[in-house]
């Protein structure tokens, strides 16, 4: 029936409940309720099959606390074999907690038997540790290590074998109640071994709560790393050596630069002064020797300076924007003369994605592009070099983008030794004595530092006697849409193509570009406004550049040469985008059209179709040609169809191509050939052709060859010489061009187009030291100002005196700078118009005679606008010469040895309003 009929009194008891409580089907109330459900199952398995069963069941006590019994249920039956009872029951909860606690025990001490080997098997000593007990546990390596029984180390005994100096070390962290358990602790210290030595080691601890005891213990390894602190402090003993190294070389330098530069003030300053007297040819060919000389010794200390400057982190980029094509154009220009000289074609081209305006260090960029393409000069004997500029990847959410320079030169090019050489300092692929081109072997060691400096990387490729390339990547910032570009190199910068300018001019972080701060000196407010003072007045037309030096002495000797006008198109051709002279007043289009003259002769079908001819031998050279000429005469057209050019690669094609009846009348013709004899042949053909003479032709040349062209042509000029013929100077630029074609930029002044003289016209002519003088001397001369000259060596007295007095300005000499302050306080305030000082001076120096002068005008109340100008001089450019003169009141800074034209653009700037 499955009702309960009878417990025993020891059920009672248990229990605490009567009799009644026990019998009919109560008796599962009594039974843990996770217990009934596998009870039920057992007494149901029990009636079918009518056998007895044993389990484990608890039951609840008169205290309310369960405890375990063993079932041992039975059947009793009668005499047929009926079951007519169950019966049963035996309390064994204390057997049952007993055997779990065995069972726990033997568990604990097999893991803690296991973790003990495991113990004894790590290389590292094993240890266990309670606060307010000390060691409780170490392995046996903790006993090889020490050669310590365990007992005398136990507790607190260990600390014997920690090193006096490190016992403060192993204060182990508090620990946060309810958070005892997994924390990190470790530290380094020294541990004596069993011959007497401390070796290092990292002790590393995690604490861990005790279940039983409900305390903390640390359980922790030590790790010998003393080899690693003696590898560790070997490499600080190194690193401080190298830097004590690195500093003593930088010292060396710095004290070499002056002590060189010093001497070289004399030389190229006097110098100076000897070009400015009468000399004889020879005279003049002796000095020129002189000075180049000093320019080539001068150019290998900023080599040498330079690179120690990058490897002491001393270099820094100063970014501006400024115009990319420009730069390009001016780093060609200035190596021009060097590749006329070994008969070279140089040519280059920027793709017309590459944005002209950009945000970089512009005289980093292009003393690297001097040195690629100054090096491509040196060792190319035969051929072209080609400069190109392409975009590599832009990043318009950043404002960023990546260019890629390539210097191509049919030079002869190196094999792979050569290239695993080429970017070592002090290097060279061909070191042997019997070398054919000299160096220091410092320039590409530097332009890839630079290039690195700049976000981008720089490598070379070349295949022996077939030329090389060299390429290089940078970044550079995109400036707002109507940021000008900061004007480009001084026009009176020195002639020497590798010249680097010494003029600190800094950039403040966060200011913003604007037209006037590139435009406006202020000399009075910011410190180094040498340099804008300088573009303003060396960009004037009076003053051309000076890379024209070469030119002006070729063109000297044709004076007789006929600069033909350049051609023009007709009223008819002029389209809506070309402006007319009459509207540029109103309208101020860009690029202007020159009223027609000379019409080119067409066929009257084609009278909007333009014919090309280009002719040229080099092969970049001839592409670059195609290009330019595309892209300027696009505009003269309603359509690319409209514009067809030719090209023939040597004047044997250009013969056939214009004696060629099936051909229309080329509009242009553009000529660079490396003979004379085969351009006059060109230029006699097209005289004698009625088809062809009709023609515009540009011959590309340099200054050597169309005086001998004009020599050639002398008393035959009518048969030789076309009526539309004109000459441009390589290397050959898009203005320049463009001028041909027709397409003129507005400028400043006089818009009449007779005024537009052409880009290489023979009226410009370089700025000689003689009119540097004359030209300052008219500026400031005899109108009163008095210069302050802070010198203690006598050469540099001698030289800055002589400059002074020849321009006019009356000059006192302080040989020290307790002389500059004694003079500057005996005489009122407005006295010295400028204090040209000396850094580095016996008894007081530059630096602290600037800070007392800056400081006697703050304490009498003399405004920033108003202070006295001291310009720095030094031939120390080695340390942060610039921020220190910065710091203590210096309104600029020119290094030694003096450009005389930039001293004067500076000297100007701030004496005249």
């Amino acid at each position: 029936t499955g009702q309960v009929t009878w417990v025993n009194n020891r059920t009672l008891q248990y229990t605490g409940r009567s009799l009644q409580d026990h019998l009919g089907s109560n008796w599962l109330s009594h039974m843990h309720p996770d217990d009934q459900a596998d009870c039920c199952k057992a007494w149901e398995a029990a009636f079918d099959q009518g056998n007895g069963f044993a389990g484990e069941f608890r039951l609840r006590r008169f205290d309310g606390i369960y405890r375990c019994f063993l079932w041992r249920i039975v059947p009793l039956r009668d005499l047929k074999g009926r079951i007519i009872h169950w019966f049963g029951n035996t309390d064994v909860h204390d057997q049952h907690v007993a055997k779990e606690s065995t069972l726990r025990q033997m568990e604990i001490e097999s893991s803690e038997r296991k973790y003990r080997m495991l113990a004894e098997a790590i290389p590292q000593i094993v240890f266990t540790f309670s606060p307010g007990i000390g060691l409780t546990y170490a392995n046996d390596k903790w006993e090889s290590y020490s050669n310590q029984p365990f007992e005398k180390t136990v507790g607190l005994g260990f600390m014997s074998q920690v090193h006096s100096e490190d016992r403060h070390k192993l204060q182990l962290p508090d620990l946060v109640r309810h958070k005892t358990a997994g924390v990190a602790w470790q530290n380094e210290i020294r541990l004596q071994s069993s011959d007497g030595d401390y070796r290092w080691f990292l002790v590393k601890c995690i604490s861990v709560d005790e279940l039983d005891t409900g305390q903390v213990r640390w359980f922790g390894t030590c790790t010998d790393i003393n080899d690693h602190k003696l590898l560790e402090h070997k490499l600080k003993e190194a690193h401080d050596a190298a830097q004590k190294s690195t500093e003593s070389k930088t010292r060396f330098l710095s004290n070499m630069s002056h002590e060189i530069r010093t001497p070289l003030i004399g030389i190229t300053g006097m110098l100076n002064f000897l070009l400015d007297t009468e000399l004889t040819p020879e005279q003049m060919d002796y000095v020129h020797t002189i000075q180049q000389s000093a320019e080539s010794l001068l150019v290998v200390i900023n080599d040498i300076l330079d690179l120690s400057k990058v490897e002491a982190g001393m270099m820094k980029l100063e970014w501006e924007p400024f115009s990319l094509v420009s730069m390009i154009e001016d780093a060609n220009e200035l190596l021009s003369t060097l590749a006329v000289q070994k008969g070279l074609e140089l040519s280059f081209w920027a793709d017309d994605d590459v944005p002209d305006v950009v945000v970089g260090d512009r005289i980093r960029l292009r003393q690297v592009l001097l040195n690629l393409i100054g090096n491509a000069i040196k060792f190319t004997s035969k051929g072209e070099i080609y400069t190109q500029c392409s975009l590599q990847h832009f990043d318009k959410e950043e404002s960023e983008l990546t260019l890629l320079f390539e210097v191509v030169d049919t030079g002869t090019g190196f094999d792979a030794d050569g290239e695993a050489v080429m970017f070592k300092p002090f290097s060279q692929v061909d070191s042997s004595s019997t070398r054919k081109h000299g160096g220091s072997g410092l320039g590409l060691v530097i332009s890839r530092q630079l290039i690195e400096l700049h976000g981008g990387t720089m490598n070379c490729r070349s295949k022996k006697n077939q030329g090389s390339t060299f390429f290089f990547t940078a970044k550079f910032g995109v400036p707002a849409s109507q940021t000008h570009p900061q004007p480009q190199t001084p026009q009176n910068e020195a002639a020497d193509p590798f010249s680097r300018s010494h003029t600190y001019c800094p950039r403040e972080e966060g200011l913003p570009f604007h037209n006037d701060s590139v435009n406006k000196p202020q000399p009075s407010k910011d410190f180094g406004t040498s340099q804008p003072l300088l573009n303003q007045f060396s960009q004037s037309p009076e003053l051309p550049c000076s890379v024209e030096l070469m030119h002006d002495a070729l063109l000297n000797k044709a004076a007789t040469m006929r600069l033909m006008p350049p051609p023009v198109r007709s009223d008819r051709l002029t389209l809506p985008k070309i402006v007319l002279l009459e509207q540029i007043a109103d309208q101020m289009t860009p690029m202007i059209l020159t009223s027609p003259e000379l019409e080119p002769l067409r066929s009257k079908l084609k009278e909007t179709y333009l014919m090309v001819l280009i002719v040229c031998e080099w092969p970049r050279s001839r592409s670059t040609m195609v290009k330019h000429s595309k892209s300027i005469l696009s505009t003269l057209v309603k359509s690319n169809q409209d514009l067809e050019i030719e090209t023939a690669t040597n004047h044997l094609e250009a013969v056939e191509q214009l004696a060629s009846p099936l051909r229309p009348a080329y509009d242009y013709t553009l000529v660079s050939l490396a003979s004379e004899q085969q351009i006059l042949m060109l230029m006699r053909m097209v005289c004698s052709s009625s088809f062809h003479q009709g023609t515009n032709l540009l011959v590309v040349t340099t200054p050597m060859q169309r005086s001998l062209i004009m020599e050639g042509s002398k008393g035959q000029e009518q048969s030789v010489l076309p009526r539309n013929c004109g000459f441009v100077f390589k290397p050959l630029k898009r203005s320049k061009l463009s001028w041909y074609f027709g397409v003129r930029p507005i400028s400043s002044g006089s818009d009449d187009p007779k005024n537009m003289s052409a880009p290489d016209a023979p009226q410009q002519r370089v700025v000689t030291q003689k009119e540097v003088f004359q030209q300052m001397e008219s500026d400031v001369g005899g109108k009163g100002f008095r210069v302050l000259l802070v010198e203690d060596n006598p050469v540099n007295q001698k030289v800055l005196t002589r400059y002074l007095v020849r321009v006019g300005l009356n000059v006192e000499v302080a040989c020290d700078g307790e002389v500059c302050i004694n003079l500057f306080n005996s005489h009122p305030h407005s006295y010295y118009s400028l204090i040209l000082c000396d850094l580095f001076m016996p008894v007081k120096d530059g630096y602290e005679a600037t800070r007392e002068i800056r400081e006697w005008e703050t304490a009498n109340g003399i405004s920033p606008e108003k202070q006295v100008p001291i310009v720095a001089l030094s031939a120390n450019v080695m340390s942060d010469v610039a921020e220190k003169c910065l710091a203590s009141g210096f309104s600029t800074y020119i290094s030694k040895p003096v450009n005389f034209a930039m001293l004067s653009d500076v000297i100007r700037g701030y004496l005249l309003p």
